[in-house]
């Protein structure tokens, strides 16, 4: 949602946040000085969080319309 939303986000790090969310987000351990830091960041750079995840949405974007491509020429390969 937040990709979808063009926001920021702040995200608890774990290999699945790590692959998915390596723009516009801040991956944090959980503890309340990261996320008082993570909180801070992203209040100061907001429009550089914000930027990245339009990055973010628009790559995504890009591969689902290529992964669509595949599929669809897959399909009508089997035809």
């Amino acid at each position: 949602e937040a990709i979808a939303a063009e926001k920021p986000l702040i995200v608890s790090q774990n290999k699945a946040t790590q692959h998915h969310l390596y723009k516009g987000a801040i991956l944090i351990n959980n503890t309340k000085e990261e996320i008082v830091q993570a909180v801070s960041s992203i209040k100061n750079e907001y429009e550089k969080y914000q930027s990245e995840m339009k990055q973010l949405k628009e790559e995504r974007l890009l591969q689902y319309k290529l992964e669509l491509q595949e599929l669809n020429c897959l399909i009508r390969g089997k035809e």
